[in-house]
């Protein structure tokens, strides 16, 4: 019996399992990244909210740990932090469950998506017209 039969098939699996190993560890830092990214940018929106609050005057506006909410009258609107550190979830008078404000991937931008009347998933730029209808639709102004 030949003494280094296998060696050859051993040392290439070796090789491709190596290659496997690297990439998911890869693969494992940029989510990484992406995920410190996402909560870098959660924090600043968060600020952005509560700076616009702040401008727009006439509404009370409340930060609390992972939230932020606008008040006018008795009608809110909540922004709350998700698991996902690149969705906060909306909440408040007349908005549709399941809205949210997602970290959009390819355009870099915070977008508001929510399902449209015709029962899609619409999505519209949150400092565009999204914030605009969330705080026409939450406290009726």
């Amino acid at each position: 019996m030949e003494k280094d039969r296998g060696k050859a098939l051993a040392e290439r699996l070796r090789q491709s399992l190596e290659i496997s190993i690297e990439s998911r560890r890869t693969q494992a830092n940029k989510a990484a990244e992406r995920r410190a990214r996402a909560k870098d940018e959660r924090t600043r929106l968060f600020k952005d909210l509560f700076e616009f609050g702040a401008a727009m005057g006439h509404v009370d506006v409340v930060a609390e740990d992972g939230m932020i909410s606008f008040g006018w009258g008795d009608r809110r609107l909540h922004f709350h932090e998700a698991e996902d550190t690149d969705v906060i979830q909306v909440t408040g008078d007349d908005i549709k469950e399941g809205t949210v404000v997602a970290l959009h991937a390819e355009l870099d931008l915070w977008v508001v998506r929510s399902q449209t009347n015709d029962g899609r998933l619409g999505e519209q730029l949150l400092f565009d017209t999204g914030l605009e209808k969330l705080m026409v639709r939450a406290l009726a102004l």
